[in-house]
């Protein structure tokens, strides 16, 4: 008899064999996220990168992985070196809001299912600048339109920046924010129109044009944006009283 036929044999019953399986496939899966982790209540300092902030000790750095913050002490958060993750969920236990800043030179990425943001509150995700609040390098947060736009996030603004920078998930770069119009009085928005344009509004017979005279008339204020005085440009427009370009002027924020 040979030595290979003297080795015992060990035969698996089918629920057996199922059972080793799945857990194979699951010890599989848990290898593939073991990097995802949970930011700790009272983390040893404010870097990303550092694993004793996490739990479980691991920091989430990999294309399948996911950083989950609830309840923390350290809400100001700064990555070290360059970081990618799949996804990053705020839950409802974020009640202190966090800001997570990509500093100078370096690049965080949130490529996978994007930004799950349950905390009923804004959280921050911000560029580094420099004393002038002028953005600094190529520190940047990269993600795509459906990542900010599931976390409620149109804009990202850049730390400590008084001019103002957001965040354009088409184009991914930050560019200024576009400041808001201040209304103008009446007597502002009339000195707008030319004599003779005015004079040919005030003369006017037609109804809706008289409607848009009284709208200056009881108004306290006027302001470009509104649509109904944009579209009582446009029909002035149509009425002959205005050119279109005299239009966008007298409209412009």
């Amino acid at each position: 008899m040979s030595n290979t036929d003297s080795q015992p044999k060990i035969a698996l019953s089918a629920p057996i064999a199922a059972a080793l399986r799945f857990f194979l496939i699951f010890l599989v899966s848990a290898v593939a996220y073991a990097d995802s982790a949970q930011w700790n209540l009272n983390p040893t300092s404010g870097d990303w990168n550092t694993t004793t902030n996490w739990t479980p000790m691991t920091v989430p750095n990999g294309t399948a992985d996911v950083a989950t913050f609830a309840l923390s002490n350290t809400t100001n958060i700064s990555i070290s070196k360059d970081t990618e993750v799949n996804g990053i969920i705020f839950t409802s236990a974020a009640t202190n809001s966090y800001t997570v800043i990509a500093s100078p030179e370096l690049t965080l990425t949130i490529s996978g299912v994007g930004i799950k943001n349950n905390s009923g509150i804004a959280q921050k995700f911000v560029a580094a600048v420099d004393g002038s609040g002028n953005l600094v390098s190529t520190g940047t947060v990269v993600a795509d339109a459906v990542a900010l736009a599931a976390a409620g996030l149109t804009a990202v603004q850049l730390a400590n920046d008084p001019s103002g920078q957001a965040w354009d998930p088409a184009t991914k770069t930050f560019s200024p924010v576009p400041p808001k119009p201040k209304p103008l009085s009446v007597w502002q928005f009339v000195q707008r129109f030319t004599p003779d344009e005015f004079g040919a509004v005030d003369a006017s017979n037609d109804h809706q044009t008289r409607q848009f005279l009284l709208m200056l008339t009881v108004a306290q204020s006027i302001s470009t944006s509104d649509p109904v005085v944009q579209g009582g440009l446009q029909y002035l427009v149509k009425k002959g009283i205005l050119t279109a370009a005299r239009a966008a002027t007298i409209g412009a924020p």
